[in-house]
């Protein structure tokens, strides 16, 4: 593979307002960009058949599950703005 061209890695997450995404997808993603295995400017898209979220609301599902593994509430929330995406 070729050096870096700029672009930021784009990780897409199917069943993003799952279970197994809020439990451990998420919070294993955010582990790995805190330790700086995984690049700050990364997006991570949250794929899913629900209707009723959009990029807020998603963000918002996601902080719920982090906070509850006892992160640091500004941490979880400038990580969620800075790096999560929905499309339903």
């Amino acid at each position: 593979m070729g050096g870096h061209h700029g672009a930021s890695p784009l990780f897409v997450i199917l069943g993003g307002t799952g279970d197994l995404s809020r439990r451990k997808l998420f919070p294993a993603l955010s582990s790995l960009m805190r330790q700086g295995l995984i690049d700050e400017s990364s997006l991570l898209l949250g794929v899913a058949r629900d209707t009723e979220h959009n990029d807020e609301s998603f963000r918002a599902l996601i902080r719920e599950a982090l906070l509850s593994r006892g992160l640091s509430p500004d941490d979880v929330a400038r990580w969620c703005e800075a790096c999560l995406r929905y499309q339903t």
